[in-house]
């Protein structure tokens, strides 16, 4: 399933050209919630080699294989390790984050479940 299903209940400001290749090429990106999106919190993974999401307004919380849901709220940040299994589980209706990640044009892999 392409990204921009995946998460098309958060990262609003994707657009279709950018749907299962990250940002389209752009190592870094800016995500909020969108208003009146079905949630889907599908178990996925993306092949980077660097991801790191910083949440700027309200609260995400996200399952990640090996340690289980946690909460980021303003100012705190996660580094994702390359292709580990995770999923989003909820946020706020204000969420936004900044997402870096490398390479840009990363894909990204539905998975059956966070535990491999």
């Amino acid at each position: 399933m392409p990204e921009a299903s995946l998460r098309s209940s958060v990262c609003a400001l994707r657009t279709a050209a950018d749907a299962g290749r990250g940002r389209g090429g752009r190592p870094c990106g800016p995500c909020r919630a969108a208003p009146g999106a079905a949630f889907s919190g599908r178990p996925h993974l993306h092949g980077t080699t660097f991801q790191l999401v910083y949440v700027l307004k309200g609260w995400i919380e996200f399952e990640y294989e090996g340690h289980g849901i946690v909460r980021l709220e303003a100012g705190s940040c996660v580094y994702q390790p390359p292709s580990i299994r995770h999923r989003e589980v909820a946020h706020s209706d204000d969420v936004e984050m900044l997402e870096v990640a490398m390479p840009g044009d990363f894909a990204t892999e539905e998975v059956a479940a966070i535990a491999p």
